[in-house]
């Protein structure tokens, strides 16, 4: 089992294994020659918590050796117990004079998840300088962790965060939190017996890791119960959310024998007041001997329906990494693809979550520079392409572990941390609680506007005017780079114009988490050119419509501001179709269509005189639709680029 994955796969949590597999009782009959084979043989199958068992029995009899007291503190790091793993692995160097082990490697590992920083840092440089055994990717490894116990720093408190009460964390796991008709889902091993009793040590996890549903009245919750609407068997649900906008439930669901679980992404939908026909997804999505795990579906700002979630399939980056696969318009899923190298590491990255009004994918990661273990990164997608990803600041990371970031309202949410606590059957890092958290509303972010043209020069003497949501004016000012702190994160609008360049617009959206984090947008501006067609983006018609819709006539804006600046110039307004339906109707709709948009700029002052409509029907296509193949039945991308209306300077 790789490192994290009875934390990732969340399947029955490996502290209780022990009780489950073998009882201890049988040890003291073996052989120490035969404990030390069949730990070792646990031991490389990844079973940590079977193998612990008969290393300790091992050394409580006295056998010494380096490579016990090693995998001793490398099975206790791995089951999460950071001091009894620190004290294994400071006596497996006092036998490894050579630096054989990489025990330093672990030491930081244990230290940083401690938040012991300082340690965490003397132990990664020594194991830098020091270590000639074969795990040569650890080094590869230790270098990011060095970065991340650099940037392990305060932060202004950007967050509140509190532990949700213990009728709902209980002494075992508990995860993916979801919300759906005000109420609070989640999975957990914990039965409904486990959750009347006291939570002490003599409780008894169920057989499998089922679904809660917990209602919601504010901040208050009532006491929760299984949710018994899914009809899967006795399998483990290790982690689920919700799309309202088809009434759907996505899940990840668990079968085989332990530490050889399959994993694979289901989905059901909720219709009279019951969830039905839950299926397995298809081979586009789910991959055969491999997890899928940890589904999200979510929109994005393009309107594309995308599926996220947690795969160790062949062809990514190593470990888990996170793919997608797209929802096409007949409602099958395209071929999943990975996320790229931008969100994915040679480690583990899991639990995404995409946020529908920032654009932004969230998930945690082990790959990329951390303040413990597992810490959640974000990562916007502008472009069809993903910004660096960040790591939110504390008190959401930690030095232990966080996942299934959900960001549900905003400025509210939830999230999994195995963080210390009192109330565990064990020992206090063991179990992953469920904290809700809340953004705080005195972020003020920075915001820095760059002009250029389109050489990539800047541009000076540019009218910078930035907007917010209602679009009051905030700052009025010229340069070709604007530097202004924002009274909060919301949407913005900038403007942008100069001498002879075509004036711009542009709507964007400002997350953060912290008030040094800065918003950065570039403003291209085109110059001005007589008889030469220019696009603005988001006036399109819909099929067979001549329309105006909201979008489009919030992106005229630009037009608009063009016209009054430039009170002589004369514009002709090209309306272009696509090649469904009959030609002469085409080419009367595109006139309607030319002369709509004329209309809408009368009636914002301009004169008519100024404005040339002209409908060109289906006979200029930017592209040939015939060779697409989504284009044979139905609406497509490209038709929808030929259904276009664009403009030029004529006089």
């Amino acid at each position: 089992m790789p490192y994290y994955q009875f934390f990732i796969t969340f399947l029955i949590p490996i502290f209780h294994t022990p009780f489950i597999l073998l009882s201890s009782d049988s040890l003291p009959g073996m052989r120490t020659s035969s404990l030390m084979r069949i730990g070792t043989k646990e031991y490389n199958k990844q079973n940590y918590a079977t193998a612990l068992m008969y290393y300790e029995e091992a050394a409580k009899r006295g056998y010494v050796e380096k490579e016990l007291f090693y995998r001793l503190g490398v099975s206790n790091l791995k089951l999460r117990r950071y001091y009894e793993a620190v004290q294994w692995l400071q006596k497996s160097l006092d036998f490894d004079k050579t630096c054989t082990l990489p025990a330093h490697y672990y030491l930081a590992q244990a230290y940083k998840q401690l938040g012991n920083y300082q340690l965490a840092r003397v132990h990664i440089d020594t194991f830098l300088r020091c270590y000639n055994g074969k795990e040569l990717m650890l080094k590869e490894y230790a270098a990011i962790d060095t970065q991340g116990i650099i940037n392990s720093i305060n932060f202004s408190d950007s967050f509140k965060v509190t532990r949700l009460p213990s009728f709902i964390n209980t002494s075992y796991s508990e995860h993916s939190p979801a919300t759906w008709q005000n109420k609070l889902f989640y999975t957990s091993l914990c039965d409904n017996s486990c959750l009347k009793k006291a939570f002490k040590d003599t409780l008894n996890p169920s057989s499998v890791q089922q679904i809660f549903f917990s209602s919601m009245l504010g901040d208050t919750f009532s006491l929760p119960v299984v949710e018994t609407g899914l009809k899967l068997g006795n399998y483990h649900i290790t982690s689920l959310c919700f799309y309202p906008r088809k009434r759907e439930i996505y899940f990840s669901l668990c079968y085989g024998e332990l530490y050889e679980q399959q994993c694979a992404i289901w989905r059901a939908y909720f219709e009279q007041g019951m969830w039905s026909d839950e299926k397995e997804l298809n081979e586009k999505v789910n991959y055969n001997m491999y997890a899928s795990i940890h589904p999200f579906m979510a929109q994005t700002s393009e309107g594309k329906e995308i599926l996220w979630f947690s795969s160790n399939r062949p062809g990514g980056y190593g470990g888990y990494d996170i793919w997608f696969c797209e929802r096409n318009k007949d409602g099958r899923f395209s071929a999943a693809r990975n996320a790229g190298s931008v969100i994915n590491t040679a480690r583990d990255e899991v639990t995404p979550f995409f946020d529908e009004y920032s654009n932004t994918l969230f998930f945690s990661s082990t790959g990329w520079p951390s303040f413990g273990g597992m810490d959640v990164y974000y990562a916007q997608l502008k472009n069809k392409q993903f910004s660096k990803a960040k790591p939110l600041p504390p008190p959401i990371n930690s030095s232990y572990d966080e996942t299934f970031f959900r960001y549900f309202e905003r400025r509210n949410g939830y999230f999994a941390s195995n963080r210390p606590h009192e109330d565990t059957s064990h020992y206090s890092t063991c179990c992953d609680d469920i904290f809700a958290f809340y953004v705080s509303p005195q972020i003020r972010p920075w915001l820095k506007v760059t002009v250029y043209d389109t050489t990539g020069n800047f541009l000076p003497g540019a009218s910078v005017a930035l907007l917010d949501s209602s679009e009051k004016v905030l700052i009025d000012t010229l340069g070709s780079t604007l530097l202004s702190l924002l009274p909060a994160n919301g949407n913005y609008i900038v403007k942008v114009s100069h001498t002879n360049y075509l004036p711009v617009q542009k709507k964007f959206d400002v997350l953060a988490f912290s008030s040094a984090d800065t918003a950065e947008v570039a403003v291209l501006l085109k110059p001005m050119q007589f008889n030469k067609p220019f696009r603005i983006d988001d006036i399109y018609f819909d099929y067979n419509s001549y329309e105006l819709n909201e979008a489009s006539a919030k992106a005229l804006v630009e037009i608009i501001d063009l016209l009054n600046n430039y009170p002589t110039v004369r514009v002709e307004i090209a309306s272009h179709t696509d090649s469904r339906g009959d030609e002469d109707y085409n080419l009367i709709l595109s006139q309607k269509r030319a002369e709509s948009v004329v209309n809408f700029l009368k009636s914002k002052g301009i004169s008519s005189e100024r404005l040339l409509p002209r409908g060109y029907g289906e006979s200029m296509p930017l592209q040939d639709c015939s060779r697409q193949p989504d284009c044979t039945v139905g609406d497509c991308e490209c038709h929808r680029l030929n259904r276009r209306t664009e403009f030029r300077i004529i006089q």
